[in-house]
């Protein structure tokens, strides 16, 4: 492969990867809002509106998962080295017109990451008040 194709396939699958990444990102948006929203229905022990909140989570989760392995596999396509660099975000293994796409993808994983972060401790907060003693969160 000439080194202007590689350049592009290189810039193609970067901006796939952050396409992914976006995705998973706005899926993790999604879910804090029907997190808040099942908060609320909680405390009201509306059922009805919870089960269908509850659906409507794992229906984010399994979005997430569905893009997690597309990336994984459009990731594929980079060496291996290359790949443990993007999640450093170390752009120096990338031809150097690329360095903007991978500061967008580091920049998009670390919002991803901070978010996750709230997720969980809203999750806990709703796990703990749907399980009682039962909840998966322990202390």
């Amino acid at each position: 492969m000439m080194p202007e194709e590689k350049r592009m396939d290189e810039k193609e699958t970067l901006q796939s990867i952050a396409v992914c990444l976006q995705k998973k990102y706005n899926g993790f948006v999604e879910m804090e809002s029907i997190t808040k929203q099942l908060q609320a229905a909680l405390n009201f022990d509306d059922v009805v509106t919870i089960r269908m909140l509850v659906r409507m989570r794992q229906q984010e989760i399994d979005n997430i998962d569905m893009v997690d392995k597309q990336r994984a596999e459009i990731a594929e396509k980079l060496s291996k080295a290359q790949q443990d660099a993007l999640k450093k975000g170390d752009g120096s293994l990338f031809a150097p017109e690329n360095a903007p796409l991978v500061h967008r993808i580091g920049e998009i994983m670390q919002n991803s990451h901070r978010l996750l972060g709230r997720l969980i401790e809203e999750d806990k907060k709703v796990n703990r008040k749907l399980a009682g003693d039962k909840t998966f969160y322990k202390d």
